[in-house]
């Protein structure tokens, strides 16, 4: 694959507003390596947003944050920053969608408290939650509009053209992750493109400029789309690698790199991933 200039990656890049980021902001395997001794930890995310786009909120998987700690986190980031903030579990995993409405507006009520910091919402399925359209064509409509939503399948049965025809309805995007080597099928649907890099985690590697190859081509390519806003998101690992490859793929984009140090040694690296393709029936 020929990679583009940088010259062209720097202008589709402040066209569609390409987004790099982390799960989390406190990673137990890069905080040494990011974050200087002299900034305490109450001023992580600060620091933190001066060198990122956007980061995830995964805190919001288990309990409902304080309206004192929303402000907060909003308060901490600039105008131009963005939360992609991820629905609770008690919704995706235990209650699977169903009977939820109750537990649906009280965390949207709580994460509108970030305003225009606000990103996608995400919704993310368990692995062994097969597709149930009937429980997803009754849980989407209680979604407000104004907001924007992904919805993270990691079973295969989800990739099917019925569900691709109810996001599209909803005006909602899917994710395109690497689940265990697995990759979303390319679906066009909702107002934004929202990439999940976590697949090296079970491998303990990072995924260097080699394993980073076939995801610019994707990235690129949604990029193509000016319409939409494009985030990639890299998962928290214990190697510190989340952060490392966050870094190079700024740097293929022309984005200033949040570690520099990383750009240096990343080209005798060879982090090869194998995956196989997600199928639509």
């Amino acid at each position: 694959m020929e990679w583009r200039s940088a010259e062209e990656r720097i202008a589709q890049t402040a066209e569609a507003r390409l987004r790099i980021g982390t799960s989390g902001w406190a990673g137990t395997g890069w905080r040494k390596q990011f974050y200087p001794p002299s900034v305490p930890e109450a001023e992580w995310l600060s620091h933190y947003a001066r060198h990122f786009a956007m980061v995830e909120l995964t805190a919001t998987c288990y309990r409902l944050p304080e309206e004192e700690t929303v402000l907060r986190w909003r308060e901490a980031v600039p105008d131009s920053f963005r939360f992609a903030v991820r629905a609770p579990h008690r919704i995706c995993r235990r209650k699977r969608l169903r009977n939820c409405a109750k537990d649906v507006q009280a965390f949207i009520e709580r994460i509108a408290l970030l305003d225009d910091r606000l990103g996608p919402v995400i919704w993310q399925l368990p692995p062994t939650f097969k597709r149930d359209e009937e429980a997803l064509a009754a849980f989407l409509p209680l979604l407000p509009r104004e907001m924007t939503h992904v919805l993270e399948f990691r079973h295969a049965s989800w990739h099917s053209a019925g569900v691709r025809a109810l996001l599209n309805a909803h005006d909602c995007a899917l994710a395109f992750h690497d689940h265990e080597g697995r990759r979303a099928p390319w679906w066009e649907t909702g107002p934004v493109f929202f990439f999940r890099l976590n697949g090296m985690q079970a491998q303990r590697r990072c995924y260097g400029l080699v394993g980073l190859k076939d995801f610019v081509a994707e990235i690129e390519r949604a990029l193509d789309d000016a319409g939409r806003e494009v985030f990639v998101c890299f998962g928290d690992d214990a190697e510190g690698c989340a952060v490392r490859d966050a870094s190079l793929l700024q740097h293929l984009f022309g984005q200033r790199p949040a570690l520099p140090e990383a750009i240096a040694t990343a080209a005798e690296e060879k982090t090869p991933i194998a995956i196989t393709h997600g199928t639509e029936s």
